[in-house]
């Protein structure tokens, strides 16, 4: 995987070199049909490039075009525009395919493939009757399940409300140390095994390095092939932090797009922040809260573990995703620090009903830190905070 080979080059290795898989063309030998599952517009998955190979080695297999499928997943997160569609897939690809995306709240999509731990799992209804199915992804740093990537193309990607309900709360009885940067965790182990539960037997999932280039590809078995991808992913993804500082600013890049997103950041922040102190998160929230949720968010705001754990035993919770979403955020910015928050797509009032502090700019989230922390505190910052893993060495 050396920087000096081309993007093309080391997708073309990993295809030819799976990982506990034989080839591609070798396993669609025989298959009625192949559904390719993508992700969307959150990840940064350079799936223009990879499409065309996957798509020759399972024409070289026998499967003709019209008996491959292409799907986005898109998870519990809003739906993809035209043009980010065809700058994800390339104009090509939507001219030769159809292309299906996911709605999670569609339930008559859905078919119910199995339980797991009494829980029914749901998944769209094409990927219940597929022979094989081939995810297509991108690995990093993840506070929910440890590492994106993986089986998570399928559960959550294509399945209902009710796994991604389960998986966000299980994870919020959990901390960050336990979960973020660490690829075997209650909430993976989950995700692995309801997709034993469907034809997921091949994954392509590319590695970016701190500045976002490809930097490298893992392909083969989902569960294997993952492994390998998330060691090589905290390879490149770790950062060292010497203690705690007192005043702890971070970025949520590149996690951007709106404040579900940018809570990535957060996850990280969690681990490496100091309990009493300041945090400084950085975003630009294009679009701000989503318009789905911003009356769930506005009304409670960010909620103290206490908070969201008796609110759950009382029957109070509507929208369980997103109040451990509410929960998982306010672990930190309510129970542990001072949350200062810079952003332009996120009003002063709005901040103010989430439970933040809001700062026009740099300058001033930094005076107000440090008239909390005094004017010798430490001050410390993670860049791209949304796909990293800090490390606290004291």
């Amino acid at each position: 995987m050396s920087s000096q080979k081309s993007p093309e080059h080391i997708l073309k290795e990993a295809l030819a070199n799976p990982i506990s898989s034989p080839r591609l063309s070798e396993l669609a030998k025989g298959r009625g049909n192949c559904l390719i599952v993508v992700d969307d517009y959150t990840r940064a998955t350079p799936v223009a490039m990879v499409l065309p190979l996957v798509l020759e080695e399972l024409n070289s297999a026998g499967l003709k075009d019209e008996a491959i499928s292409i799907i986005l997943a898109g998870g519990s997160h809003r739906p993809m525009t035209d043009q980010e569609i065809k700058k994800k897939l390339g104009a090509q690809i939507q001219s030769r395919f159809e292309v299906l995306t996911h709605d999670r709240k569609n339930q008559g999509e859905l078919e119910t493939v199995g339980k797991l731990y009494a829980s029914p799992l749901k998944i769209r209804k094409e990927a219940s009757s597929a022979d094989l199915i081939v995810g297509i992804g991108h690995i990093a740093p993840h506070g929910v399940v440890g590492f994106s990537g993986g089986a998570k193309i399928i559960f959550p990607g294509l399945s209902g409300p009710g796994f991604t309900s389960l998986t966000h709360w299980l994870s919020v009885q959990h901390s960050q140390k336990e979960i973020i940067g660490k690829r075997d965790n209650p909430v993976r182990a989950f995700i692995d095994g309801a997709a034993s539960f469907t034809s997921l037997k091949f994954i392509i999932n590319t590695i970016s390095d701190a500045a976002g280039r490809l930097a490298g590809v893992v392909a083969g078995d989902p569960a294997a092939a993952h492994h390998k991808g998330a060691e090589i992913s905290l390879g490149l993804r770790s950062v060292n932090i010497p203690c705690p500082p007192d005043v702890l600013i971070i970025d949520s890049y590149p996690a951007d797009a709106d404040l579900w997103q940018a809570a990535k950041a957060i996850y990280a922040a969690e681990v490496a922040a100091k309990p009493g102190g300041v945090l400084i998160w950085v975003t630009p929230a294009r679009e701000g809260i989503p318009g789905y949720l911003k009356e769930q968010f506005l009304a409670r705001g960010y909620l103290s573990l206490e908070q969201a754990q008796e609110m759950y035993d009382r029957g109070e919770v509507v929208n369980l995703i997103v109040h451990a979403h509410l929960a998982r955020v306010g672990r930190l910015v309510r129970d542990k620090v001072t949350p200062i928050i810079i952003s332009p797509g996120i009003s002063a009032e709005h901040a103010e009903q989430m439970g933040l502090i809001w700062a026009e700019g740099p300058q001033e989230a930094l005076d107000r830190a440090l008239a909390i922390m005094g004017r010798d505190a430490s001050v410390g910052v993670i860049r791209r905070g949304g796909e990293v893993v800090p490390v606290v060495q004291g």
